[in-house]
């Protein structure tokens, strides 16, 4: 009887994450069971409906959920439970965590998923980010993205009209910024009282080192080297082109500067975002769950009697590109979370049953309905393309790539500080590329300990 409920129970979840329905398959009784569900961010009454679905077909198990706000607090919580030899049985991390920290999970049983099945159902970057290969050359699943983002940039679409009516709209390449830049900076006196954007300083950027990646996937930058072993991207004399041209809207003496603490405010919490919706910069950069961030703080600062732009001239274009020659590498920078499930889990089938209920076509129609999130399913994007808001985030879901990251938060730390570090120096044209080098070198004492040689060397498509 077990056996045959067993095989009842793969039945109904292969077709679960295919998008079928079925009735209830799960009548035996059966053992109570808690799975602990860890996630940044996401309110649990976003998430009830799912549960609620999944807990017809298996309701002798219970969820125990837990939202987090603070993702250091969220990684110390997963990482010391784990050294205990506890922890989640679901969570959620990065796309960029998955491969590094691969062996802190465990596979999505083949008879749930199929690598086959997953490609056919997912996007090209979620299968790229989540499938590993073993030491016998074998694929396995190890996490299922609910959505996947992209960066993309937000704009001010009076200031557009105003400056570039021919256009009404920021620039499709990096190279046209910089032309919108002389046109659309404004300066009373010698000083700057409206920029383009901030760009090229860390410290007022907060995506500054994901436009960094989003160019470097763009230009075709090795960043390691052909068995990931050790970094290769300071060898590029693209790269220390891509960071002179970051620097440039930080250089007063540049016709491209629009970066400064009279544009964005030091002391300011929200620093570029700030900038943006009290009208000093006309274009920012960002994720999708930014718009309705905007929209709460817009409203945060107009009631406290700050001079705001109007909610209806926020609009969302895709990313700058290098090129819109047909033949050119099209890229946006994809940041997303993955559901995964611990190694430490005592109900890994459970586990992933809930994860593969989650992703089933009706389950995440009900979680974009009131809280949209770009689809992580190729047979969700030809409806989501017509959102009047979201479309641009929707359209860059197919070049959508990614970095394979050792440790997300020294990576970021080395190249702000690299950034930082050249801004302050007037000769940083000369000396970007010894700076990239001794970032390399840092980032190969990552790899050092952080192995992803390993791990990525031998992937297969």
């Amino acid at each position: 009887m077990k056996k045959l409920l067993s095989i009842i129970l793969i039945s109904f979840l292969m077709l679960s994450i295919g998008g079928c329905r079925k009735k209830q398959v799960f009548r035996e009784n059966k053992a109570p069971v808690t799975l602990s569900y860890y996630k940044l961010y996401e309110n649990q009454e976003n998430l009830n409906p799912l549960f609620t679905e999944f807990r017809k077909q298996f309701p002798y198990v219970t969820i125990n959920y837990r939202k987090f706000t603070d993702p250091d607090k969220y990684y110390e919580t997963i990482l010391n439970e784990f050294a205990e030899g506890r922890g989640p049985d679901v969570f959620s991390v990065p796309n960029w965590w998955v491969k590094p920290n691969y062996l802190k999970l465990t596979p999505a049983p083949s008879s749930i998923v199929t690598p086959e099945i997953y490609k056919n159902l997912f996007l090209d970057i979620a299968a790229k980010d989540n499938i590993i290969l073993d030491t016998n050359d074998k694929q396995h699943i190890y996490g299922v993205p609910l959505s996947i983002d992209t960066l993309a940039v937000y704009y001010n679409k009076a200031h557009f009209e105003a400056a570039i009516p021919e256009r009404g709209k920021p620039a499709a390449t990096w190279n046209q910024m910089q032309s919108d830049a002389r046109v659309m900076n404004f300066k009373q006196g010698n000083t700057l009282i409206r920029s383009l954007t901030a760009l090229g300083d860390p410290s007022s950027n907060s995506k500054e080192i994901d436009i960094f990646y989003t160019r470097l996937l763009q230009n075709g930058v090795n960043f390691y080297n052909k068995d990931y072993s050790t970094a290769s991207f300071a060898k590029s004399s693209k790269t220390e082109n891509i960071v002179k041209f970051q620097l440039s809207f930080a250089d007063e003496t540049s016709p491209n500067y629009s970066t400064n603490q009279n544009i964005v405010d030091p002391e300011s919490a929200n620093k570029e975002v700030e900038a943006f919706l009290t009208g000093k910069t006309s274009m920012i950069f960002g994720y999708s769950h930014l718009y309705k961030d905007l929209l709460k703080l817009q409203q945060a600062y107009k009631r406290a009697g700050k001079t705001v732009i109007d909610a209806s001239e926020i609009r969302i274009n895709p990313i700058p590109q290098e090129s819109l020659e047909a033949d050119s590498d099209k890229v946006a920078y994809a940041n997303y979370f993955s559901e995964v499930v611990s190694k430490n889990s005592q109900n890994q089938f459970e586990a992933w049953a809930l994860i593969s209920q989650m992703v089933s076509k009706p389950n995440l129609e009900k979680l974009y309905k009131n809280n949209f999130k770009p689809t992580s399913r190729r047979d969700m994007i030809s409806k989501q393309r017509s959102n009047r808001v979201y479309a641009a985030f929707v359209n860059q879901l197919g070049i959508a790539k990614s970095l394979v990251i050792a440790d997300d938060h020294k990576y970021r730390e080395y190249f702000a500080q690299m950034f930082e570090d050249l801004i302050l120096d007037p000769e940083y044209k000369f000396r970007a590329r010894q700076k990239l080098s001794s970032t390399q070198a840092l980032i190969n004492q990552v790899l050092s300990t952080k192995k992803l040689n390993q791990i990525i060397a031998g992937e297969k498509e």
